[in-house]
């Protein structure tokens, strides 16, 4: 994983340009690693000094390329979505994960999830089903943001991490290939799907074609698309804070 490490540090810049262009300004990164069973692992607590980056922290790009290249001492056995699980409850995280903000989880790795293969884990609460993680990060936002904003994405080995895969299709995110040799620069995707969250309301049945409308504060809009594949409807613009936005439709099934 090290050229693979490297490959992300170097298109910090693939990743980060959309964050203008969707007018996000205001948002927060951390980085954890896959391993939580050696010794000396971060067992999901977010590395470097400061561990919580945001967009006016000086020198991000150096930051965040020296934050990602984690090494590759760590356990052969990846627990990524375990990971992910403890960054969300580590003490020292706190201040990470906002009431109000939008959330993307972006998962690096050459292997699945180690998850899947309970007589080589230390413990049988490390084995849990990939519904269980999609079940967890639902309920990160209930209760605070009406449309639950939540992206997972991931730079896998397709076909060969289906646990990873699962979790990204609940949450309607984007796989890159990383045995490709460009997938860096398309980082460019996942950053679209990420700064476009504040603009995003997935569907929860099939609308009839030609049936959706949206109004926002009570105003009608055509200023928006709707994302088939994904049943999602996406504003051209983020609405303002505290905004109501409807979106009605006649649905198909």
């Amino acid at each position: 994983m090290q050229d693979d490490q490297q490959l992300l540090a170097d298109n910090f810049a693939a990743f980060f340009a959309e964050a203008s262009t969707s007018g996000v300004p205001d948002f927060q990164l951390g980085v954890t690693t896959t391993d939580v069973l050696s010794p000396n692992s971060a067992r999901g607590e977010l590395v470097g000094e400061p561990r919580v980056l945001t967009s006016g922290t000086p020198g991000l790009a150096a930051l965040f390329g020296d934050r990602v290249q984690v090494g590759v001492d760590g356990a052969g056995l990846e627990l990524g979505l375990e990971a992910a699980r403890l960054a969300f409850e580590h003490p020292a995280n706190s201040g990470f994960l906002r009431r109000d903000a939008a959330l993307s989880l972006i998962f690096v790795t050459d292997e699945d999830d180690g998850g899947g293969i309970p007589e080589l884990l230390p413990d049988a609460s490390l084995s849990r089903a990939p519904s269980e993680y999609v079940a967890l990060l639902q309920s990160l936002k209930t209760g605070s943001v009406g449309n639950t904003p939540i992206m997972v994405s991931g730079v896998l080995v397709p076909g060969a991490a289906p646990r990873y895969e699962a979790v990204v299709r609940a949450f309607g995110g984007t796989v890159l290939d990383i045995g490709t040799p460009d997938w860096g620069s398309r980082l460019s995707d996942i950053g679209r799907d990420t700064f476009s969250l504040t603009r995003r309301y997935t569907l929860v049945g099939v609308p009839l074609t030609g049936t959706v409308t949206v109004t926002v504060d009570g105003r009608p809009t055509t200023d928006f698309v709707l994302d088939v594949e994904r049943n999602t409807v996406i504003l051209d613009d983020a609405p303002r804070a505290g905004a109501e936005v409807l979106v009605r439709y006649q649905s198909g099934c």
